[in-house]
């Protein structure tokens, strides 16, 4: 056989490149959110990646069971056809999502939502078409031609991974998109999905004095800046550190990853500084980091 490579790209870096891109794509995902319209069969249609029925779907046996789940859902709504299928409209969902939780690590991140692309590319059969399988919440179209820009950038951006026998791969589905391609073939792959890993902290002190490197209760305390993208000042020269520091804070960074071995944080300090002078930001919207050697 050959084929079946899982594509995987970073979800954060789809986010980056439509807001660079397509700002008001982005503007209008975030306000309105995405609703997915899809039909489906009342059995399983085995010619079709999108053929499963909607009784499968939604563990249900009639069209009555179905109208009664799906009236429970706020937004959402449907049409029956009259081949016995059933065009299911989805209340408005996000688009993007703002990722807080890592292993209760600070680290904030946006992230674009696979299924977009997945739906504008792949939800096509005898009964869908891609065209129509997306909407922004409030029931405006979406350019095609921007949801082809960001396809064509995963598709550019994205890494192969071949499987051979006895692999194992573990991802954070919800910072890593990945799909399949296509293969012939005897193929054999088992999927499991866990929920996020639970660390438990337990923070003690020493009798005598504080012991560094031990992480306050706030450290988990949520942040949730307003960007939650990270500047980072390693290599960055000491001639120009001040105006760089400046200028991220101008241009929307609010955590900045410094460290005393980077030789520049005077420099950063200052940048700092002259942007809360300016009124560009307060002290209390950013979020700086700072390491030292553990010696």
């Amino acid at each position: 056989g050959c084929g079946g490579q899982t594509p995987i790209i970073d979800s954060t870096m789809v986010y980056r490149f439509a807001k660079d891109h397509h700002p008001e794509f982005i503007a209008k995902l975030k306000q309105h959110g995405v609703r997915y319209i899809r039909t489906l069969p009342p059995e399983d249609d085995p010619t079709s990646p999108l053929g499963r029925s909607y009784k499968n779907s939604w563990d249900v046996s009639n069209p009555q069971e179905l109208e009664q789940k799906l009236s429970k859902i706020e937004g959402c709504s449907w049409k029956w056809r009259d081949d016995g299928c059933v065009t299911i409209t989805s209340e408005p969902i996000s688009g993007v999502r703002l990722v807080t939780d890592h292993c209760q690590n600070q680290v904030y991140q946006w992230t674009f939502a696979n299924s977009i692309i997945a739906a504008f590319l792949g939800w096509i059969d005898s009964r869908n078409n891609p065209k129509d399988a997306l909407r922004f919440g409030n029931f405006d179209e979406m350019p095609s031609d921007v949801l082809q820009s960001i396809a064509n950038f995963m598709q550019q951006n994205r890494i192969l991974y071949t499987w051979k026998h006895g692999d194992i791969m573990a991802l954070n589905n919800k910072l890593v998109m990945h799909s399949r391609n296509p293969f012939t073939g005897p193929r054999r792959v088992l999927a499991s999905i866990w929920g996020s890993p639970k660390e438990e902290i337990h923070l003690e002190q020493p009798p005598r004095g504080k012991a560094i490197g031990l992480r306050p209760e706030s450290f988990y305390l949520p942040q949730h800046p307003a960007d939650p993208l990270v500047f980072g000042f390693w290599k960055v020269g000491k001639d120009v550190c001040e105006d760089v520091a400046y200028e991220a804070i101008s241009r929307g960074y609010r955590r900045l990853d410094c460290a005393c071995d980077y030789g520049n944080e005077i420099e950063v300090g200052k940048g700092i500084r002259r942007a809360i002078q300016d009124g560009l930001v307060t002290r209390q919207e950013l979020f700086i980091t700072s390491k030292l050697w553990n010696t």
